[in-house]
């Protein structure tokens, strides 16, 4: 066999039995594991080695499968000898290879987004932890015992074979027939060892024991669900005893590089003329050093996607222009390096728009016989910054990207081929075309799939140590750790070297700024210089600037600055958590407004939840705390554009619309522009269709015949002659919804697929007729409450005034009284704002008439009153982000100094059911921030189906709108719900001009608006059912109602679970009048009349003065819940503003924008630190802008602080008239990322 035949028959060499030390012993990072190479597979023929992955090759063979299991709950307790082959395994139980092993019923799954699971205690992780509560206390660390037999095929004999893990988590020892062979412990990039001296004929028998913790988890911090065992691909493999060890592929234009082959990395280069394909190649030598090998040769071939052979230009002055094959003079050597060189004549590019790739293939042969091939996808790209731009190809690409866990909830950290193909062919059909592997390597066949699909990718190491946070603890620092950063870095770089989908090198993420990754930075640079480095914890040592979670004030001030160094790149933004992706059109337009900014990256793509059974049998998708795991960070692992079973979320495709290439909008003459935003296609792939909508309903669709826009083209045409156009109905709103769908099949999606769209509101023309009373007749009752008429009758209560009943036909439709409401079930965004409206008594209203009075016209009733609106009781909410919420009343009562409404109605009933409302909802008392504000109705369950003329189909928001067109859609409640990993508001529709909710036979009620449009969502639940569902198999599995809403406003989501909230625009607040007037009417199968005017009413929309009140425009950043902004202008030095730090810590500027409430002259400000002892977030370096508007700003001030706790003046040069000011904080005295503000105040000028 290959072991005997490599060492004469004598008995295998080993190791020392393990010391059982290594898991704890930060610089012993392994023993006999192979140095990091590319990733390829040795091949025996051509046509193998065309199909590159490793599963084609006669020499490859998958151990993945059924292994022999044994879990314990810590090193003690684990079967010490399960190594040797004549233990008995019989009676233990398999499990799943690969596969996290908690997915799999052992031990417990713990997610923590910052704190280690263990006490922290480098390079330790045995120590007892100080909290009893920690899953560690328990299960210590956890050791998982693997055991399978294997065979090595018998025509391997001669070779030298090797044992491959994918990844391990987080450490692991290696046995093969009882010897032991060697240790790794980093989990996300591959331990490759040479097993040849202990293989014997038949049977073998390999025994892998894996450790939860290791000292290699200090830098394994991340994000995520902490899972263990082997949970990538094991394999064998066999290789010539003369073998290709390694290869690195460079491609570049011809003329960047000069005659001594020195290439300028800021020189783009002549992109469309001839191309270098240079291969490095590293040859390792197994035989004896007497063997002698004359005769040995490495030779390339390139092959284009049909498998044809390519040639390459001849040379003139080979071989410095071309030299694809050498002698390997190798005899006595272990390694040989060498390099081969083609020129090739305009080769097809390589880009994410169109990925041609081309097959390297190198063949290894000895006495003129062939060795190995082995081979690899390979595309002519190059990378440069040139002024401060980051260009591929040439060109200032966008990279428009998602951040990338690897989690599915049936086997942890493991994907299968077909998943993780699954997913890269959904972010292509939603126009993304960029990934960061966060953070940590992926799993090999990623970047087969992002070469082979077109994803451009910034490859992160597997580096994070957030547990020890930025500053002097930071485990960036200390030398100890220099050699475990500088090798994962380095082996990232090594294994993936060779795809073109990477872009960038991330030297890691949230792991401190210190002087290891300043040494492995120098490393990747030594090694590649052709793709820039990126880390966001210190821009100053890499080549790209970048931040995380700005708000898009911040980026707009960014992409006008014209003096940063380098491209820009935002690592993490828009903060995906459950419903959210506020403000994405907005972020877009900004980054596009300049090519400094190279683009971002959404946190983030897939919800992270793992499956756990219920003892009902039902299945529910978990987060932090469900295992009663500790610590645990609950849900912030729901973050993704896609649920954890790859159900699209209705962000992704708001994300599907922003991120589009092409874009259409109408000039101020009429016509149609087309911009095509792709850089290097043009748009012949796709049909141009339109269709025209008449208030929502298509009325007409055709062709629109266009010459195709070439890259980053733009054409204008006619709008198309089409009939309606030409005899428009007076009132009514006609919209041109242009569409690019694709001509034919692609890999990710089928012809027709509808790739981009804009919908293009064309001007109303004349009004709707004014609506007059219909014949008939209407009665109001001698009580004044009661309004009847033909088949319908609608009540008031006498004593609050709400429409208690609407009957039709003898039918009550109602199940309660139409009730103001002034909450929703806060998105994970927002709960600090929910609990303030809780506090405030916000999810009960009570209703009380002021005033009534009923007026009989004969043909109509006229119904006016004032109600005040005020909560029942002060509560509050408990365990929202957990796993059990709980709603307790609080003490003291409320008074009118708490929010609540003056609610002015005119209602007017006409004969024919239509019952028109006209009012205004006056807030009064506390100025809060509020969810939402409108009118909740229930119905019976019945009704149910739920058709509407607003933006659609999938639920939308005031900040996340613009994928959703205008049209008339129809649903059902219980379909409008979407199960967010933790139940919260949904299934809201902006810019709603009617909805009808209606039973099976279309009978029901139809609400439509009068002049501005309402919002709306019709599930089956109510506010407080979702609040106090932790998830969404805890809703009511039937219910028995309706729950309409119909909003006169509604909070933007913004994406402040990690980063800003809402921007000013899309924030409701208590301090102005909100109109609302709608109409209500029956309705029966095919009548959907959504369309009314009538004159408006006359309504007193007195508002309470209030000059005294500050109120916060805006803040880029803050703790919310614990220190928010408003606390900086509360008045009470005992709280604080605080900048984000709990779940992630964004980097200066803070910046927070007051509204003073009405225009002041003041000469300065005042700053007061936070007066709890504390030095953190002390500012030091700040600004200070004024504004009249709130739009435009004008700077007063700049300067230090002294480092101390007292009052601190800021003098203006002059006084200034505003009504608005804006405070930045640009830099912490204690050189941290932080920001704390307990007061600012102005200083008035004295009359």
């Amino acid at each position: 066999m290959c072991g005997l035949s490599a060492h004469g028959g004598d008995a295998p060499p080993s190791e020392p039995a393990p010391t059982g030390l290594e898991w704890e012993q930060e610089q012993n990072l392994h023993l006999n594991k192979e140095a990091p190479t590319a990733s390829f597979m040795s091949f025996s023929d051509l046509k193998s080695a065309l199909n590159v992955l490793p599963e084609n090759s006669k020499w490859w063979r998958s151990l993945n499968g059924q292994w022999k299991f044994h879990w314990a709950k810590d090193p003690q307790s684990r079967p010490a000898d399960f190594y040797k082959p004549d233990y008995d395994v019989k009676d233990w139980k398999e499990i799943k290879v690969p596969a996290s092993w908690q997915t799999q019923g052992y031990g417990t799954p713990i997610y923590s987004n910052q704190p280690y699971p263990f006490e922290r205690a480098w390079p330790y992780v045995m120590k007892e932890p100080s909290n009893k509560n920690y899953t560690s206390y328990k299960e210590r660390n956890p050791v998982g015992s693997y055991r399978r037999t294997f065979e090595v095929p018998a025509d391997w004999d001669g070779r030298e074979v090797y044992m491959q893990f994918d990844g391990v988590d987080s450490f692991f020892y290696l046995w093969i027939n009882g010897k032991y062979v060697g240790f790794s412990k980093d989990s996300r990039n591959p331990a490759r060892f040479d097993i040849s001296p202990y293989l014997k004929k038949g049977e073998n028998v390999v025994a892998a024991e894996v450790y939860r913790h290791s000292d290699g988890a200090y830098l394994e911090c991340q994000d995520m669900f902490r899972l263990s065992g082997i949970f990538r691909n094991v394999s064998i493999f066999a290789l010539p005893k003369v073998h290709v060890r390694d290869f690195f592929v460079h491609t570049n234009p011809v003329d960047q590089r000069d005659w001594a082959l020195n290439i300028d990395h800021t020189k783009p280069g002549t992109m469309d003329g001839d191309w270098r394909l240079q291969v490095d190649v590293d040859v390792r030598n197994l035989f004896p050093a007497t063997q002698k090998l004359d005769d040995c040769t490495i030779s390339m071939a390139l092959y284009d996607s049909a498998g044809k052979l390519v040639e390459p230009v001849k040379p003139k002055d080979a071989p410095y222009d071309g030299v694809m094959e050498k002698p390997l003079r190798i005899t006595g050597m272990k390694d040989f390096k060498t390099s081969l060189l083609g020129i090739y004549s305009k080769p097809k590019l390589w880009s994410a728009e169109d990925p041609s790739l081309y097959t390297l293939v190198l063949t290894l042969k000895r006495d003129g016989k062939t060795e190995e091939m082995v081979s690899s996808r390979v595309g002519f790209r190059n990378v440069v910054i040139k002024d401060s731009v980051f260009l591929v190809n040439g060109k200032p690409v966008k990279v428009k990207g998602v951040n990338r866990h690897e989690s599915h909830p049936e086997t942890g950290h493991y994907l299968t081929p077909e998943q993780m193909e699954q997913e890269v062919q959904m972010m292509k059909r939603a126009n993304i075309n960029h990934v960061r592997c966060s953070h940590y390597p992926a799993d090999p066949y990623f970047y087969y799939l992002c070469d082979k699909y077109g994803i451009y990718v910034q490859d992160e190491a597997n580096i994070e140590s957030h547990g020890y946070y930025y500053g002097k603890e930071s485990l960036s620092h200390p030398i100890e750790w220099m050699a475990a950063h500088v090798e994962r870095i380095m082996a990232m770089v090594e294994r993936n070297k060779n795809h073109p989908s990477i872009i960038m090198w991330s030297l890691g993420n949230e792991a401190g700024p210190g002087q290891n990754f300043r040494t492995a930075e120098k490393m990747v640079k030594a090694r590649d210089m052709s793709r820039p480095t990126h880390y966001e914890r210190n821009n100053d040592i890499v080549d790209l600037g970048s931040n995380q979670y700005p708000s898009v004030d911040w980026t707009r001030s960014m992409a006008a600055n014209k003096d940063f160094p380098k491209p820009y790149y935002i690592s993490e933004y828009a903060h995906n958590m459950m419903n959210a992706m506020g403000n994405l059109a907005d972020y877009w337009e900004a980054i596009e407004s300049s090519d400094r900014i190279m683009g971002g990256s959404i946190w983030d793509w897939v919800d992270q939840g793992l499956y756990k059974t219920l003892p009902n049998g039902e299945k529910m998708l978990c987060y932090g705390g469900d295992f009663n795991d500790h610590p645990n960070s609950g849900q912030f692992v729901f973050n993704g554009t896609i649920l954890s079973d790859r159900t699209p979320e209705p962000g992704y495709f708001e994300v599907k619309h922003v991120h589009q290439n092409i874009s259409t909008s109408l000039t101020e003459d009429g016509k149609i522009s087309i911009f095509n935003k792709n850089f290097f296609t043009d748009l012949s792939p796709y049909d141009i269709t339109w269709t025209l909508t008449e208030n929502g309903n298509v009325v007409a669709e055709g062709a629109l015949n266009t010459p195709p826009a070439g890259p980053r083209e733009k054409i204008v045409v006619p709008v198309p002659d089409i009939p309606q156009l030409k005899n428009r109905k007076p009132g009514a709103e006609y919209a041109l919804r242009v569409s690019y769908k694709l001509k034919k099949d692609t890999d990710w999606a089928k012809k027709g697929y509808e790739l981009a769209f804009d919908q293009l509101q064309l001007p109303v023309q004349g009004e709707l007729p004014m609506f007059t009373a219909p014949a008939g007749k209407v009665t109001l009752g001698a009580d004044k409450h009661t309004v009847s008429g033909k088949d319908f009758t609608v009540q008031f209560d006498p004593a609050t005034g709400e429409l208690s009943q609407f009957t039709v036909n003898g039918k009550p439709l109602f199940k309660t009284p139409m009730a103001v409401n002034a909450l929703r079930a806060a998105s994970s965004n927002e709960p600090g704002v929910m609990s303030k409206s809780m506090a405030n008594g916000l999810r009960q209203l009570k209703q009380e008439v002021v005033s009534y009075e009923a007026i009989d016209n004969g043909s109509s009733v006229t119904v006016k009153q004032s109600v005040k609106v005020s909560g029942v009781q002060a509560e509050k909410v408990n365990g929202y982000g957990d796993t059990k919420t709980t709603i307790t009343p609080v003490k003291e009562p409320l008074n009118d100094a708490n929010t609540h409404f003056i609610n002015n109605q005119e209602w007017t009933i006409y004969a024919d059911g239509t019952v028109v409302c006209q009012s205004v909802l006056l807030p009064r008392g506390n100025p809060l921030e509020l969810l939402r504000l409108g009118y909740e109705f229930q119905f019976p369950a019945n009704l149910g189906n739920v058709t509407y003329y607003g933006r659609g189909p999938e639920e939308n928001y005031a900040d996340r709108k613009s994928g959703m067109p205008l049209g008339v859609y129809k649903t059902t409640a219980k379909d409008s719900f979407f199960p967010y990993g933790r139940p919260q508001d949904c299934g809201n529709h902006e810019d709603t001009r009617w909805v009808a909710v209606t039973d099976d036979k279309g009978q029901g009620l139809l609400f439509g608006s009068l002049g501005t449009p309402f919002a709306f969502s019709a599930i089956p639940y109510t506010t407080t059912e979702l609040i106090l569902a932790n998830h969404p198999v805890e809703l009511p599995k039937t219910t028995d109602r309706t729950v309409l809403v119909l909003s006169a406003a509604t909070r933007g989501l913004g994406g402040a679970s990690c980063g800003p909230g809402p921007m000013s625009r899309d924030i409701i607040k208590a301090n102005k009048p909100y109109p609302m007037s709608f109409f209500i009417r029956p309705v029966t199968a095919k009548s959907y009349k959504g369309e009314l005017r009538v004159p408006a009413a006359e309504l007193d929309m007195t508002m309470l003065t209030r000059t005294d009140k500050y109120t916060v425009k805006s803040v880029t950043s803050q703790e919310q819940g614990e220190a928010d902004a408003e606390f900086a202008i509360d008045g009470d030095p005992g709280t604080f503003w605080h900048s984000e730090y709990n779940k992630t810590v964004t980097k200066h500027p803070h910046v927070l924008a007051v509204d003073l409430g009405k225009e002041r002259e003041f000469s300065g400000i005042t700053y007061l630190p936070r007066q709890d002892g504390s030095a953190n977030g002390r500012v030091k370096d700040y600004s200070v802008e004024v504004s009249v508007d709130g739009e435009k700003w004008q700077p007063a001030a700049k300067g230090s602080f002294p480092n101390n706790a007292d009052l601190q003046q800021v003098k203006f040069a002059a006084p200034v008239k505003a009504r608005y000011f804006r405070f930045s904080a640009l830099s912490e005295a204690g050189g941290r990322d932080y920001a704390a503000v307990a007061e600012l105040e102005i200083i008035p000028v004295k009359k």
